[in-house]
């Protein structure tokens, strides 16, 4: 398999590098509404596909941050970047993995947009949010017949592609460990954060509790759900571009 199919490169003429990353089962194809509304004379933009979905690796792994930010690294190695300061932007897990990214490679990261975040206190939390959530989502998730489901629906490409245990344990090792709001106390670089009022309102509440307002990050809370970038592709490509000023 040609490493180019693990992301999607689109060049432009500007000096700023915009790496994307999706959320849980997604792919690299999440972020294409939203790369449409940039300004390809200012920046080259690339979105990648996360270890264990789309065409990326799926390895025997446990699917935690250093497996996720290793293989980031890796591809961002590949595609010549490894030198340069990069804007990195995530959606959802993706941003979670962003933070992390930011906080391991901090010489290599001139700022971070943090789009939509699941944002829990500590992994209690999360499991009892994720216990309560939706019947299907449920389903999905928790379900001892959910392995059928998922096969079935990739069979039928309902579902992006995936490996269960790159699902199973991303979930449990990224979104379900809760280390966010420790990550993010730890930015030192330029950092955007947006939460829709349409989504979870723990997310909310969590931040505002954790005072995030107070360090270098930039909350935005605006009339959204859980996918702004799908949504609403020009605010959150405004989001972005908002990063470039402050590079």
């Amino acid at each position: 398999m040609s490493k180019t199919m693990q992301y999607v490169r689109i060049d432009g003429h500007g000096s700023q590098i915009v790496i994307f990353l999706h959320g849980f089962m997604s792919t690299k194809r999440y972020w294409r509404r939203a790369i449409k509304q940039l300004d390809l004379t200012e920046c080259t933009a690339v979105s990648i596909d996360l270890l264990g979905f789309g065409k990326a690796p799926k390895p025997d792994s446990n699917y935690g941050y250093d497996e996720h930010v290793a293989h980031v690294r890796n591809t961002i190695s590949e595609l010549g970047f490894d030198k340069s300061q990069i804007i990195i932007t995530g959606h959802s897990m993706g941003a979670l993995i962003a933070s992390r990214y930011a906080n391991t490679y901090p010489g290599h990261v001139k700022s971070v947009g943090l789009i939509n975040p699941p944002i829990y206190v500590d992994s209690n939390q999360a499991k009892k949010t994720l216990l309560s959530t939706g019947q299907h989502y449920r389903f999905l998730l928790l379900s001892k017949y959910r392995g059928l489901l998922w096969a079935t629906g990739r069979y039928i490409r309902l579902f992006p592609s995936h490996s269960a245990m790159s699902r199973e344990k991303s979930l449990e090792s990224i979104v379900i460990k809760a280390e966010f709001l420790d990550d993010v106390r730890q930015l030192s670089m330029r950092s955007l954060l947006t939460i829709g009022l349409k989504d979870r309102w723990l997310y909310q509440a969590n931040i505002e509790q954790a005072r995030i307002n107070d360090i270098s990050v930039d909350v935005r809370i605006d009339n959204t759900g859980h996918h702004a970038a799908v949504t609403h592709p020009l605010l959150v490509a405004g989001y972005i571009r908002s990063l470039f000023a402050h590079t």
